[in-house]
């Protein structure tokens, strides 16, 4: 689980989650509350073996909690876990586990807010946002799913650090995210997704679940 928050429309974890013989990692990128509720730390109440793997901004940790920074990785022999820089808090997370490549963006993107942001700004933004693309696609060139921020309050811009990620590293699966309930705007990057090769898949209301297949 990735950056669990509690929505609105009060979406809860899968009641599997806490069923499964395996082990629960829990993961949060950073801090902010649309990436990170306090709920996730009552889960221990549910399941012993949960592993929860934070951002080093995030005080509220518990007991034995892997804390990571931008390039740190976490390893114990069944998952591999390296944190990359955000253009916010916190960082973003690789993930490999049984050949598969994963990638959860967190709040990384190249941010552009359009009538607030000045241009020294806006290019101070582009700059950090390609350095840390230039080391995620340095180490890993494609992932098998990739979760991206696809922004519609950035307006004209929303679609722009998608689209930069995308050209840098190759996704089978691209899903988008942070589009704040507007799923109709989510669902407009299908074609640079496809376009990019890569399956588009586009929640349609929370909780829905995408099965990898092999």
């Amino acid at each position: 689980m990735i950056d669990y928050f509690e929505s609105p429309e009060g979406a809860a974890p899968p009641a599997e989650l806490f069923c499964s013989e395996k082990p629960l990692y829990v993961l949060a990128s950073h801090r902010h509350r649309d990436h990170f509720s306090p709920a996730v730390l009552t889960w221990q109440e549910k399941k012993d073996d949960i592993i929860y793997v934070f951002s080093s901004d995030i005080a509220n940790r518990p007991k034995g909690c892997i804390v990571l920074s931008p390039g740190e990785v976490y390893e114990d022999g069944a998952l591999r876990i390296s944190a990359f820089g955000s253009t916010d808090e916190g960082v973003s997370f690789a993930l490999e586990c049984g050949g598969s490549k994963v990638f959860h963006a967190g709040d990384l993107n190249d941010w552009h807010w359009t009538g607030e942001s000045t241009e020294e700004e806006m290019a101070a933004m582009q700059q950090a946002f390609e350095e840390i693309l230039a080391n995620i696609a340095a180490k890993y060139p494609a992932f098998d799913l990739a979760c991206f921020p696809v922004d519609p309050r950035m307006e004209g811009d929303y679609a722009r650090g998608a689209k930069e990620f995308l050209a840098r590293v190759r996704c089978r699966v691209f899903v988008p995210m942070h589009f704040w309930g507007n799923f109709s705007a989510a669902a407009a990057f299908a074609p640079a997704a496809l376009a990019a090769k890569a399956r588009f898949f586009c929640p349609q209301a929370p909780g829905d679940c995408l099965t990898l297949d092999e």
